[in-house]
């Protein structure tokens, strides 16, 4: 049974998590964890993967699969858990949020009208371009992305991080009313002493004089994020002497604050994200960001990006090496203009949260 009008109980329902790293799964985790100390109860539902969820939060996992070619993310088998419907009624949800229109969303619908509470679901994807990669089947893709559609039609109220989302979303045929509501990162705007630290042992990380510039790239190394072209033009900036250390993989948030810190400005080549978590978190360090895409440097606005309008990876280096001409090293550095989100708009959220339900509670009474 739901609880109180009082109380309030949510469901994250997503298909990865950390340890699995991408920004969805870390978006969720820092949604989890405000909600859990803004007092709300909070579990997250989500496949099975391979190594230990940390924290707080309530983790609740189902039966999963390997995914071929593209690990580490698993494909959920809710069906095949015995175990997960005793598990999930052993929650009270409130209302249910669905990050992801597959295995967990599924679910996630399932477990709202089961319950009789209401869902939102996020939009965060290309989904399109992800069938287009993954079948390679023209009406198979038709047939999954009508599938998708679906589902965003079954649900109570859709969400989007941006209006370039509402755009995708659109273009796939959906049709009905959309809310936007930014994604927000648990990484504040550090006060100068604070950065001055974090700056001085990232640059010790990296083995980067102070004098130098660095550019940073934070994320997957994938084919769909672009990332061969900022490799082939570091590349060409290494021959000039331009050191270009990789780092692997990173799992600890507060060395990641590092290197954002150290860095002078930040690189975001994929065309296919809709809303990256990274360039907030960029943002929240003053970090400048450069991107290819032209509807993500509409949401970035001003100064806060710089047009990285040509794929040959030459032009890209010498884009790059321009814009370090630009950088002044001992200059206060100035506040990036897109948006670092604070707890306002995560106080926000709740807010929605609780509307939805009061919402449902009508729309249930006027029901026949």
């Amino acid at each position: 049974m739901p609880n109180r009008p009082d109380t309030l109980t949510v469901g994250l329902f997503n298909d990865s998590y950390p340890p699995i790293m991408d920004g969805v799964a870390l978006m969720v985790r820092n949604t989890a964890q405000y909600l859990i100390e803004a007092g709300i109860a909070t579990a997250v539902v989500t496949p099975r993967a391979p190594g230990r969820c940390s924290g707080a939060v309530n983790v609740v996992q189902y039966a999963s699969l390997a995914f071929p070619g593209h690990a580490p993310y698993r494909m959920g088998a809710a069906w095949f858990d015995r175990t997960i419907p005793r598990r999930i009624d052993s929650i009270p949800f409130d209302i249910v949020h669905a990050h992801c229109p597959f295995s967990s969303g599924t679910l996630a619908l399932a477990t709202a009208r089961s319950r009789g509470v209401p869902i939102v679901a996020t939009m965060h994807s290309r989904y399109l371009e992800d069938l287009r990669r993954a079948v390679r089947v023209d009406w198979v893709v038709r047939w999954f992305l009508a599938r998708i559609v679906r589902f965003y039609d079954s649900v109570d109220e859709v969400w989007v991080p941006n209006e370039s989302t509402r755009s995708v979303l659109e273009s796939y045929g959906y049709d009905g009313p959309i809310t936007v509501q930014r994604n927000g990162t648990e990484m504040d705007r550090p006060d100068p002493i604070t950065r001055d630290r974090l700056r001085a042992a990232g640059r010790k990380v990296l083995g980067i004089p102070d004098n130098r510039t660095v550019a940073l790239y934070v994320g997957q190394q994938r084919v769909e994020k672009n990332v061969g072209l900022t490799i082939g033009a570091l590349g060409r900036m290494k021959r000039y002497g331009t050191p270009t250390p990789l780092t692997g993989l990173i799992r600890e948030r507060d060395r990641l604050k590092e290197l954002y810190a150290a860095s002078d400005f930040f690189v975001f080549p994929s065309t296919y994200d809709t809303d990256g978590i990274v360039v907030t978190e960029a943002a929240a360090f003053a970090i400048d960001t450069l991107t290819r895409d032209a509807s993500f440097r509409a949401e970035l606005g001003g100064r806060a990006s710089v047009d990285l309008y040509r794929s040959a990876r030459e032009a890209t280096a010498e884009a790059y090496e321009r814009y370090t001409d630009l950088v002044d090293r001992s200059r206060t550095r100035r506040e990036a203009q897109y948006r670092a989100i604070t707890t306002r708009s995560a106080a926000q959220l709740e807010a929605r949260y609780r509307v939805r339900r009061v919402l449902w509670r009508s729309e249930s009474r006027r029901s026949p």
